[in-house]
């Protein structure tokens, strides 16, 4: 993953993985049945527990300035909400189509690589066939045990082709 700045990578790493001596997620969901409110399943910002809590929870009351870290933290009452409520959308079709073209640049470049990983294929078994016939040809003009050279290029001929039918298995 590439970041911005150091900044937002130390960032990250403190939020996402708690390195930096930050491992807590002080800040749990006040609703009882929410995962979030879990201790170590919190936020580690005020500001992500509260934006939680209005689109999961649609909790509209009283905030706490997100930047003010002294204040206390507001209380909500527990209500128990139905499990399969999703986030809101505004524009259900507008995401759809985002969504499908997404899945479509994923599909396309799926099948990008797998274009490649075919030519690829077909180019090391070209080689391997050719080195193949290349063998063939060299056994069948060996003249004897003295032809020493014939011989270390069919040694050379036939690493060739392991090395070969090593890639291409390594392809699939």
């Amino acid at each position: 993953m590439q970041f911005s700045s150091t900044a937002c990578l130390l960032r990250h790493e403190r939020e996402a993985h708690g390195m930096h001596g930050h491992g807590s997620k002080p800040h749990l969901c006040s609703y009882q049945d929410c995962e979030r409110s879990i201790s170590g399943n919190g936020f580690p910002r005020r500001y992500n527990l509260y934006d939680h809590m209005k689109r999961v929870h649609d909790f509209t009351g009283p905030t706490v300035s997100p930047t003010n870290d002294s204040a206390a933290e507001v209380v909500m009452p527990p209500v128990k909400r139905p499990a399969s409520r999703k986030r809101k959308t505004s524009d259900s079709n507008e995401q759809t189509e985002k969504r499908s073209k997404a899945k479509a640049r994923t599909v396309s470049a799926a099948q990008a690589a797998q274009d490649r990983r075919a030519k690829e294929m077909q180019l090391l078994q070209k080689q391997w066939f050719e080195r193949r016939d290349s063998l063939q040809a060299r056994l069948q003009s060996m003249q004897g045990p003295q032809d020493i050279t014939s011989l270390q290029q069919s040694h050379e001929d036939i690493s060739a082709m392991q090395r070969l039918a090593e890639q291409i298995h390594e392809l699939g």
